[in-house]
């Protein structure tokens, strides 16, 4: 009963950060006052095709009050930049930022099964009840794969802290799951 999950998860102290974390601010309100331009049509996007993208949206004095890269991830659930896509991720955000853009990412909490995190990490995935196997779900092109499992505090708090890239802000991406 997905109301029901609705219900439990949105009233566990869990969702907030725990102390270490609540002194990062939250993103500013001019990030959500104009374009959102994104890359997630740009399925193999680069870090040279991203920051070209940039430039072009800058040259023709475009409006832009973020860039949000989607596809960053070798699979998604890794948690870092695919280093043959983006061979310097650090350098790349500081050069938008010295543009002038707010950048964020698109993520998901849908962990494949061919990621780091589902291999190494399983203590942070949503766990059947009964067995406390792995929860899997199938998620776009019926790719399958377990959920991060925001319900626990120190899961929070490990997927906050996976994300510092000097980022402004991350976008979860819904999407349509079937349960396996």
């Amino acid at each position: 009963n997905i109301r029901e999950v609705h219900k439990f998860a949105f009233n566990r102290p869990a969702w907030l950060p725990t102390p270490k974390y609540q002194n990062r601010t939250i993103p500013s309100e001019d990030m959500f006052k104009g374009p959102i331009w994104s890359t997630s049509k740009l399925e193999s996007a680069n870090q040279t095709q991203i920051f070209a993208f940039a430039n072009e949206i800058k040259k023709h004095n475009f409006s832009i009050a973020q860039l949000e890269i989607a596809n960053w991830q070798k699979q998604l659930g890794d948690l870092t930049f695919d280093s043959e896509k983006f061979p310097n991720a650090k350098k790349m955000i500081e050069d938008l930022h010295k543009l002038g853009i707010n950048i964020s990412l698109s993520l998901s909490p849908f962990v494949s099964k061919n990621s780091i995190i589902h291999k190494e990490n399983t203590q942070h995935l949503a766990k059947h009840k009964t067995d406390l196997k792995t929860f899997n779900v199938k998620w776009q092109n019926n790719e399958e794969g377990g959920l991060v499992d925001f319900s626990n505090s120190s899961t929070t708090e490990w997927f906050v802290g996976e994300y510092v890239y000097g980022l402004e802000l991350w976008w979860e991406f819904p999407s349509a799951l079937s349960m396996v």
